[in-house]
């Protein structure tokens, strides 16, 4: 459930006025993606990869864990490229991170 989470922290930082608002032309080109997706014969089962998701939404959301990810000596290090990807994850940086509880 982390592409939930990050996708609720990314609207409500938009509406909180936190994030910026998608340009137009990023609306246009993600409901284009998205029609075109919707109209391939057969349609992909899962026509999105999850961690890439869930990492770009988390990038918008500045919650994506890039020390740990660029210091190989980290402990969680390998977890975060090896293990499952969990919600704790996105919450190890940025707002309202609480590494702490995080690596418990």
């Amino acid at each position: 459930f982390g592409v939930l989470e990050l996708q609720a922290r990314w609207a409500c930082g938009v509406f909180a006025g936190r994030l910026p608002m998608p340009s137009a032309g990023e609306l246009a080109d993600g409901l284009a993606r998205e029609r075109a997706i919707r109209q391939m014969d057969p349609r992909p089962q899962f026509p999105h990869d999850y961690p890439t998701m869930a990492d770009d939404l988390a990038r918008h959301v500045g919650a994506l864990p890039v020390t740990i990810l660029q210091d190989s000596a980290h402990p969680l290090h390998a977890l975060l490229y090896h293990g499952p990807l969990l919600p704790f994850h996105y919450r190890l940086q940025g707002r309202q991170a609480n590494p702490r509880l995080a690596e418990a």
